[in-house]
């Protein structure tokens, strides 16, 4: 795979869609049908600090955690530009002491 940031994440997001959150040296939400290439960006304005980063949908939401203190949310019907930022707004809920992970477990519980 070639993208130009440093330690990209790609996933597989809950409609199927194969993505990309660049951090350093690039930035943005980016797709592509092939981890091999063809990568566009598709939220240019979102920048993923941190690393690390886990993306998952729990009930009506989808979340982002990045690394050791960053975490974005946004409601699972809304665009990628309606991310926000939960820990500039206050509402940490680990207060940066950990990397949490996100896996599901049977009976397709996040």
């Amino acid at each position: 795979m070639f993208h130009p940031c440093q330690n990209p994440s790609v996933y597989t997001d809950p409609r199927g869609r194969l993505r990309l959150l660049a951090n350093a040296g690039s930035r943005g939400i980016w797709e592509s049908d092939s981890p091999d290439g063809g990568w566009r960006c598709v939220s240019p304005d979102f920048s993923a600090r941190g690393r690390l980063h886990v993306l998952f949908r729990w009930g009506r939401f989808d979340y982002i955690i990045g690394g050791f203190k960053n975490l974005w949310s946004k409601p699972a019907d809304a665009p990628d530009s309606a991310y926000e930022d939960v820990v500039g707004k206050g509402l940490d809920f680990y207060d940066g002491l950990n990397v949490p992970r996100s896996r599901r477990f049977s009976g397709g519980v996040s």
